[in-house]
């Protein structure tokens, strides 16, 4: 399939679902999904079960991507946190199976560094490589809509891991 055709769907998992999707060299559209706001709305409960129901939902959304890359998650120290968001990556798993997508992670600390150049940036950081890039969500200098950010992160690493760039 040509590079131009491509559809790459990138997401920084949490209840504040980050996502960005990219067409060939072009990101195309990213936003924020609230699961917990969307468990409500569709199914009249913010549960962990009709929060995965929303996020299938969401994934749904997405039968034409080619490919799927999220922040990897490691040493979280809330249980509870830890538990769903490995329950949405099972779910991611069975999605991209299913579709036959192939799945990339990447971990926080090489997203960052790959990002803005230091593996330790804070959220504002990461916000403010973005709006360098062109993006017009969040606030300047804030680190509202971090999450949109980080999966606005993950395509341009992940691009650049395969010798390839996006860009607005």
């Amino acid at each position: 399939m040509a590079g131009t055709d491509r559809y790459v769907l990138a997401l920084d998992l949490g209840s504040s679902l980050g996502w960005a999707l990219s067409q060939g060299s072009k990101i195309i559209n990213s936003g924020i999904y609230d699961l917990k706001a969307e468990a409500k709305r569709s199914f009249g409960s913010d549960h962990r079960a009709a929060k995965k129901l929303a996020f299938q939902e969401f994934l749904n959304k997405f039968v034409m991507v080619h490919e799927v890359v999220f922040e990897d998650i490691r040493g979280l120290d809330r249980y509870g946190d830890t538990f769903f968001l490995y329950n949405l990556i099972g779910d991611l798993e069975m999605f991209c199976f299913g579709s036959k997508k192939p799945m990339g992670k990447i971990h926080s600390m090489t997203l960052k560094k790959g990002f803005t150049g230091s593996g330790k940036a804070s959220k504002e950081d990461m916000c403010e490589q973005a709006h360098s890039m062109g993006w017009k969500g969040g606030k300047h200098g804030t680190a509202r809509d971090n999450d949109e950010a980080d999966a606005i992160a993950l395509l341009v690493v992940h691009s650049r891991n395969q010798r390839r760039e996006v860009s607005f």
